[in-house]
């Protein structure tokens, strides 16, 4: 799959989220707030093409676990973003964003609050806009 789907599947994610949010539907919505942000980021590492997903039992992935792509992020997209504070910041922004994916998922017994949503919105959009930007966005065919 090459970096432009990803950051296709990205956008849509990104307005799926914006959709059930506006719905009140905050569980859904923060999960897909998170994978807008995980789509954009597996676009970038894509986009830098140093780097192939794992094969697992003799398949090759098509992107790098959730638990290990925000550390790829600060790790190994020095080129296209120099500034380690912003590879550090992507980094936070799509671990929290990780992490309360996984408290929507399954915290069962736990509310996900608009404050809360706002939040995980302002991140991801924050990282598909890095990933637009850094890869030239959707126009660029390389």
């Amino acid at each position: 799959m090459s970096w432009q789907r990803w950051l296709v599947m990205a956008q849509e994610s990104e307005v799926a989220a914006g959709l059930l949010a506006g719905n009140g539907i905050f569980r859904p919505a923060a999960s897909r707030y998170y994978y807008a942000a995980f789509q954009a980021a597996t676009a970038m590492l894509h986009y830098q093409g140093k780097l192939a997903p794992p094969i697992i039992e003799g398949i090759r992935w098509e992107h790098w676990g959730h638990d290990k792509t925000p550390k790829m992020i600060s790790d190994n997209l020095k080129e296209i973003i120099p500034s380690q504070v912003k590879r550090r910041d992507l980094r936070g922004k799509l671990e929290l964003l990780y992490r309360m994916r996984l408290f929507a998922d399954y915290a069962t017994q736990e509310v996900i609050t608009k404050k809360q949503l706002d939040l995980l919105k302002r991140n991801a959009r924050f990282i598909v806009k890095v990933a637009l930007q850094t890869t030239g966005g959707l126009e660029n065919k390389r």
